[in-house]
């Protein structure tokens, strides 16, 4: 896969490029640790202790300083990250050419959302089914949400409850606060992709100024019938035109700039 590609794939909207453990050897998760990775990615590779843990936190670094070697002249092991004050990582490095970025990973399958026009946050989720659904829910939806999501019944109820975690997941890690947004103070509506965003008495009033319900987008797709994944940004239209990539025929274990 070309610089190109992907460049021009940017030129319209968020693009979301996946890679499934499966699709990846031993020896390739390797090389990226001793490669391309940073000694605070090695740390916390080796911090994990299961097999399973460690490989899906390789590969979603391994995807991510790949696809963001194919947008600007840096090679995989040079990218620079930091961090805001809750922890969003973002580019370093001075000649990033205005990318934004943010990854996501569940079991079995890592993705990265790659934007030149905005912030983007991105979450994916296996739907698995869940014993404690309905405790959950109560914790994290708002009135408004739960509402929706106890109208339905089975497969139904389990594919809602998936959508709408995904939407809020997304819409936090875009704005870069995480966690210290209260969840249950704002309710995404609608279906697929079709929704909107609406903001409940308690929202910080800080953060109702920074965001404009209104104007905020999301884009949702289905993979593999089983994994929900949700990109969003402060722009609709930018996340209109969001695409979803496969990288799994690709071998880029050895790949450089």
């Amino acid at each position: 896969m070309h610089g190109e590609v992907i460049n021009k794939r940017l030129e319209n909207g968020i693009q979301i490029y996946t890679k499934s453990t499966h699709s990846v050897t031993d020896e390739q998760i390797e090389y990226w640790v001793k490669n391309w990775f940073c000694e605070q990615e090695k740390d916390k590779y080796s911090a994990f202790r299961s097999s399973e843990d460690r490989r899906l936190y390789a590969v979603a670094h391994g995807l991510t300083r790949f696809v963001l070697s194919r947008c600007a002249s840096i090679a995989p092991q040079n990218w620079r990250f930091r961090f805001n004050e809750y922890g969003k990582p973002e580019i370093a490095n001075a000649l990033s050419d205005h990318l934004y970025f943010n990854l996501s990973h569940t079991k079995g399958l890592a993705v990265c959302a790659l934007s030149r026009h905005q912030v983007c946050g991105v979450d994916v989720e296996l739907a698995a089914k869940l014993d404690d659904l309905e405790q959950v829910a109560q914790e994290v939806y708002s009135p408004q949400e739960l509402d929706s999501l106890f109208s339905l019944k089975g497969s139904e109820r389990l594919h809602r409850f998936y959508w709408l975690w995904t939407h809020k997941e997304a819409f936090i890690k875009a704005c870069g606060i995480g966690m210290s947004l209260p969840l249950k103070t704002f309710s995404i509506e609608g279906e697929k992709n079709n929704c909107r965003m609406v903001f409940h008495p308690g929202f910080p009033g800080d953060h109702e100024q920074r965001f404009d319900a209104s104007r905020w987008g999301f884009y949702w797709s289905l993979l593999d019938k089983r994994y929900q994944l949700t990109v969003s940004s402060p722009s609709w239209e930018i996340c209109q035109q969001s695409g979803v990539h496969s990288l799994d025929s690709l071998d880029f274990s050895q790949s450089s700039n």
